[in-house]
This record gives C-alpha cells, structure tokens and sequence, in this order.
C-alpha cells in the first residue's frame, strides 16, 4: 500500500487524461506473491481517482478489474514454481504489459520529445523493478528456509542429546533393579535381605518411573 502511495504521488502525467507510474510494480509482487490483487487493484482505482475522472480513470478500472482477477486465480500456480521460474514469469509478465498495453496508450498520446522517456519508463524501468524486487523476495524466502532448518536440525540434535540423556538416566536403576532381581533367585536368601533386595528393587523402579 506504501508502495502504491509513493507510485502515485511520484506519477508522471502525460496529457490530462494520461497519467504513467511503477503502480504496477507493487501490484504485481503483492497480487503474486500475496494474493492480495483484488485489494490492490482496489487501491490502484482508488488513487488514480484522485488524478481526476476521466478517460484514464476508466481504463484503469476495466484493466485493473480484470486483471486483478487473473492474478489472484493464477497466484496458487506461480508459487508453486521454482524461484528462478517466479523470477522470470514475473518478469516476463510485467514486460508483456508494459509493451503490449501501456506502451500502446502511451504511443498514442506523447510527443515525439516524450518517447524516449515513456519507452525507459514503461519498456525498461517496471520490468527491471519486478526483477530486482522478485530476486529480493526468493533471497529472502530461501534465508527464512534455511534458518527454519538449522532450527529443525538444532531441535533434533536437542532431542537427541536428551534422549540419550534419558535412556542413561532410566538405564541406571533399571540394572540395578535386574542384578537385585537376580539375587532374590537365591535359595538360601533369608527374609530379611529379601525385603532389603524388594524394597531397593520398588525404589530403583520409581526413580526410573520417576524419569520417564
């Protein structure tokens, strides 16, 4: 939304009816990315509004209208690409726009002064935004990746150590307890050691209990 704000305080208008800036730049990253597109193409018909209701306004509604739809129904598919995939097919789509429907509006309505500045910005700047900002978004995502499993790996090394801990700990009385048991098949094991051996033999158990 910040993005889309700055895009449209920073626009550049053509003719009174024609206004060019890089609102599709957050647009696209955020319908892709987020599958925010129906809100911010809200958003880009909103502030465009603000420019005044004209011709331009409209287009801006049936193009925004219909496109957000298309991002949000192909976003689902593009995040199950690879990162390198994302990159390109966000870029490559934000070039087909740029050439195929702005840069047509805009042809039509500049002077021959104003072209080389509406082919940078349309042809040059968006699609080179989209890529920087994609590449930015997968460095980021893979970073995130890689410390949720230093993290796993932290936890299972963690649980490990403590299992081993553990299996020590219960290992101890459960000996002692067998090697009484052990002692108690003497015959000739008077009654008072026998409820020695049982008594250390319950005590062994519950401190393994105990453990557990």
């Amino acid at each position: 939304v910040l993005s889309l704000i700055l895009c449209s305080l920073f626009s550049y208008p053509i003719q009174s009816e024609y206004v060019v800036d890089l609102r599709i730049i957050p647009f696209l990253l955020g319908g892709l990315y987020l599958r925010l597109s129906p809100i911010l193409g809200f958003l880009v018909i909103f502030f465009r509004a603000f420019h005044g209701i004209d011709l331009g306004f409209f287009i801006a509604i049936a193009f925004y209208s219909v496109f957000s739809f298309f991002i949000w129904r192909i976003s689902p598919w593009f995040l199950k690409l690879t990162s390198t995939t994302r990159i390109l097919f966000s870029t490559a789509i934000t070039l087909l726009l740029s050439v195929g429907i702005l840069l047509t509006i805009a042809l039509n309505t500049v002077s021959p002064d104003q072209l080389l500045d509406i082919i940078i910005a349309y042809v040059v700047v968006p699609p080179l935004g989209v890529t920087l900002l994609s590449s930015l978004i997968e460095i980021r995502e893979k970073n995130q990746q890689l410390q949720q499993q230093l993290i796993i790996e932290e936890k299972m090394a963690a649980v490990e150590q403590m299992g081993a801990a553990i299996s020590h700990e219960i290992r101890n009385p459960l000996t002692t307890a067998i090697g009484f048991i052990g002692l108690l098949d003497q015959i000739s094991l008077d009654n008072n050691k026998r409820t020695k051996y049982l008594t250390i033999i319950k005590n062994e158990l519950d401190s393994a209990e105990g453990i557990i």
